[in-house]
């Protein structure tokens, strides 16, 4: 959830003009509670607005990891036969 904050997603705020905006609804990877019998989670909406509500709904996710500025990449495409390289 924090990614989606820095990256300029803001709770129950349409915004599509971000870099983790995709149009579609996504678990981020930050769990909030537990109440009852359901986990509830923080997720993006098709609207690219931040929000919660319980795990039991069939989203994809989309974990997201900030580098430092001064990260260099070589090699790859990114692919899961030739990932990039982090140096």
């Amino acid at each position: 959830m924090d990614e989606v904050v820095m990256a300029g997603g803001k709770w129950g705020t349409a915004n599509s003009s971000y870099y983790l905006y995709n149009g579609n609804y996504y678990w981020t990877m930050s769990p909030i509670y537990w109440r009852g019998s359901y986990a509830y989670a923080f997720y993006v909406g098709s609207g690219g607005a931040l929000g919660d509500t319980h795990v039991d709904l069939a989203w994809g996710v989309r974990p997201v990891i900030n580098l430092k500025a001064d990260v260099t990449f070589s090699g790859g495409n990114g692919t899961l036969d030739n990932p990039y390289v982090v140096q």
